[in-house]
């Protein structure tokens, strides 16, 4: 029995840790920062799906995050780190629906944005209400957060 109780804990544990469902991102200034600054954008107000894809990210995981970006139907800001637009189309991102912004000097790195893989945030009102990696063991959290 007690080893029940432990499992269910360690899960229950788990899921609030990966569940930023208030969205207490630690970041936030430095993304502020590197969005102004590498992409010319600013949070506007309002409601928001902003999305960062640097394209050095691990090849699997663009890929799908991809796919499921265009399978949303919402209309998405979207922060392309790269070193030319000529990427665009060897990942499909041509395809998408939305704002597409540019870090052409591939500088996110210099950031502490906590992008190693592609991030996805909801914003309203300048406010993050939600954000994730787009990793596989996160895309039903980010399916139900958004209803895709």
């Amino acid at each position: 029995m007690n080893a029940i109780i432990k499992s269910a804990f360690i899960i229950f544990c788990s899921l609030l840790v990966s569940c930023q469902c208030n969205c207490e991102y630690p970041y936030k200034d430095n993304l502020t920062e590197f969005l102004s600054t590498e992409a010319n954008y600013k949070i506007p107000q309002g409601n928001v799906i902003l999305v960062i894809l640097p394209l050095d990210a691990c090849s699997s995981c663009l890929l799908s995050t991809i796919e499921m970006l265009k399978n949303s139907h919402d209309e998405l800001d979207i922060v392309v780190a790269t070193s030319s637009k000529r990427n665009l189309k060897n990942f499909g991102l041509e395809n998408l629906s939305g704002n597409i912004y540019f870090d052409l000097k591939n500088n996110y790195s210099r950031y502490e944005i906590g992008a190693g893989v592609p991030l996805i945030f909801h914003f309203k009102n300048g406010e993050c209400l939600f954000y994730s990696e787009t990793t596989d063991d996160k895309k039903s959290q980010i399916k139900k957060h958004f209803k895709w």
